[in-house]
């Protein structure tokens, strides 16, 4: 396994068990409270429609420059 895709999983998995973890302790740590709000952020970020297309076109736009930047075009 690469190094990277190695040490993604490892991220990807401590972050996926923080919330379970420091919920069972009932004082959630810097971790948690962050994660928490981190959430809570997000999710109503999304609740309007503006911000749904307005994140779309974005997505769109990085994708775009993406695709144009690519080094398999010569």
């Amino acid at each position: 396994m690469a190094p990277t895709l190695r040490w993604l999983s490892v991220f990807s998995l401590l972050l996926l068990s923080t919330t379970p973890c420091l919920a069972a302790t009932g004082k959630p740590s810097a971790v948690g409270r962050y994660w928490r709000d981190f959430k809570e952020f997000w999710g109503s970020a999304f609740e309007n429609q503006n911000a749904i297309v307005m994140f779309t076109l974005a997505f769109g736009a990085l994708a775009m420059f993406i695709i144009t930047r690519g080094k398999w075009k010569k």
